[in-house]
């Protein structure tokens, strides 16, 4: 994605980062399994209803194993700009392309985890999370959290006796993905990558994309300078939980990455540029049954691509495009073995503001709409109740895809929810 794809240990007290912890796992408080809806929320146009408010660049979601959604907050970067070394001291020039012409990455600690309780309240789970803003100040932060089943037996696999207190949610260990991370941005020593929440809110790395994206090109290099959108150091944009394993997409260097939490290992299942002979923009991930679907945002402009894989010894075959009619994809769920998709833009209108839509792909392979008029989305899951939930608002304001104030975007953003 252009503009959104960006396309578009050291000093703990400085990044927040993984401190010293007790051994005992913390769970979090039961929670209901179902979500319910109170009485006051508002109704978006196109069949929406506003679910939770009051988030910062709110963007992938997923219901976690007690039922409650959970919300990753891309924040709003910070002042520190890349320095030109890495952590080690190591030359790290700034990143050159189009997106840093009107100035450069500011980074900080503004990114957060956070779920909605039953009444609508937003309760943060983790804050002081790695999040960059770009010259535009479009920002690239905390950008999707999942859930992998946890034992014991994973506590020795960290290296490290300190660290044994994952946040728990019966049984499951909460992750998130880092998008904006990486010495390029001036966060030398929290990358891009997954980290792990542990219960007292801190986090700990472990898997480095920043470092694996560094020393593996992809077949067809986007291109650097001012008019290319090459970012060294990668943008993981969402992850799913497939048994103990993370499937990471990775737009700006078109991956399909497997993440092993447990050993930070990283490989590629899936280079779409070499599949396209292009950039495809490759942004989305959902699987269902023996099926992983992959959405992209298109490529110079044109429509997007619905691509999908079998499974072959356990993992995705080779990717094929099922559907190239949808206008930029940012999100993937599936209601009754229906795919569902959520389009952030049309693209004879890009980066208009509220519209954004969720569309129904039927067997026939013919779209329906089925909520419209949603304010700069990214971000689709389906509920323990059956309905989709949607982020918006997740970058831009509330009428303008242009922030000239990075501030202006705290608390602006906003969960719905509508029927599939």
């Amino acid at each position: 994605m252009r503009r959104h794809k960006r396309s578009s240990p050291a000093a703990l007290a400085v990044c927040g980062g993984a401190l010293l912890l007790s051994a005992a796992c913390t769970e979090s408080p039961p929670a209901p399994t179902q979500p319910a809806l109170g009485p006051s929320l508002a109704v978006v146009s196109g069949g929406a209803t506003v679910y939770a408010t009051g988030l910062t660049s709110p963007r992938n979601l997923k219901f976690g194993p007690d039922g409650l959604l959970y919300v990753s907050e891309g924040g709003i970067g910070g002042n520190q700009n890349p320095t030109g070394f890495d952590a080690d001291g190591h030359p790290c020039p700034p990143v050159n392309n189009m997106f840093t012409v009107p100035g450069p990455y500011g980074s900080g600690y503004t990114g957060k985890v956070s779920r909605v309780l039953r009444d609508g309240q937003v309760e943060t789970i983790a804050r002081h999370l790695p999040s960059s803003h770009d010259g535009t100040n479009y920002v690239l932060g905390v950008t999707d959290v999942a859930f992998v089943p946890w034992d014991e037996d994973d506590s020795p696999a960290d290296r490290d006796d300190r660290d044994r207190s994952p946040f728990l949610v019966r049984g499951q260990a909460l992750y998130a993905l880092i998008e904006g991370g990486g010495c390029s941005r001036g966060l030398p020593r929290s990358p891009a990558g997954v980290i792990r929440i542990n219960g007292d809110g801190s986090f700990r790395y472990v898997a480095d994309i920043s470092a694996w994206i560094r020393t593996h090109p992809n077949a067809v290099p986007q291109p650097p300078g001012p008019s290319g959108d090459e970012e060294p150091d990668g943008v993981p944009h969402m992850m799913i939980t497939v048994g103990r394993l993370l499937y990471v997409v990775e737009t700006n260097h078109n991956f399909l990455l497997e993440v092993n939490p447990r050993t930070g290992a990283i490989r590629a299942l899936a280079d779409f540029s070499a599949l396209l002979g292009n950039d495809g923009n490759p942004i989305v991930i959902e699987h269902q049954g023996s099926d992983f679907y992959i959405g992209d945002f298109g490529t110079s402009g044109g429509a997007a691509r619905l691509w999908k894989a079998g499974t072959v010894n356990g993992q995705p075959g080779t990717f094929a495009v099922v559907d190239a009619t949808f206008n930029p994809i940012v999100g993937l769920a599936f209601a009754d073995n229906t795919l569902f998709e959520l389009e952030t833009f049309p693209i004879d209108s890009p980066f208009a503001p509220n519209t954004s839509r969720a569309i129904r792909r039927n067997a026939d392979g013919s779209h329906t709409v089925i909520a419209s008029g949603l304010n700069f989305a990214i971000g689709l899951t389906r509920g323990p109740d059956g309905a989709l939930y949607a982020s918006t608002t997740a970058y831009g304001l509330e009428n303008d895809a242009n922030v000239p104030d990075v501030h202006m975007a705290l608390g602006i953003g906003k969960i719905v929810r509508f029927s599939p």
